[in-house]
């Protein structure tokens, strides 16, 4: 499973790179031949979101997190593993809120048929994908 979620948090940072190139071409574009793209800057939001949802398995995985812990240092280990405990579980909760509303606002985009502005991509794919981070 470690090997897996090396993978995605790969296959995420690829998809940073796609960005970089994506904006670089815009600007190359636009400064230069005075022939901006439309599809760039929807491009490049769509793999942003995509690559950071890939890459949060990761930065778990490596503990990679920003922690505060001006209140966790003076707590005993028991302490800690409760709080902890019950930080994940909101963090469940929170998570199953989101996928439950996001299956919801999919579905929604599936039924009306919305695309996206400028690429015509099905919404309902982007927004689908989106509600299951990879290992989160």
């Amino acid at each position: 499973m470690i090997w897996l979620i090396g993978a995605i948090g790969r296959l995420g940072s690829a998809l940073f790179l796609i960005v970089g190139f994506a904006i670089v071409f815009e600007v190359i574009m636009r400064s230069v031949f005075k022939s901006p793209t439309l599809w760039a800057g929807e491009i490049s939001g769509l793999l942003t979101i995509a690559g950071s949802l890939l890459m949060f398995s990761y930065t778990l995985q490596e503990r990679g997190h920003t922690r505060v812990d001006f209140i966790t240092v003076y707590l005993s280990p028991r302490s800690n593993f409760i709080l902890n405990l019950f930080t994940t579980c909101l963090a469940l909760l929170l998570c199953a809120m989101l996928t439950f509303y996001g299956v919801k606002m999919a579905k929604s985009s599936y039924d009306l048929g919305e695309v996206t502005q400028v690429l015509r991509l099905p919404l309902w794919v982007m927004q689908g994908l989106y509600r299951f981070p990879a290992g989160s």
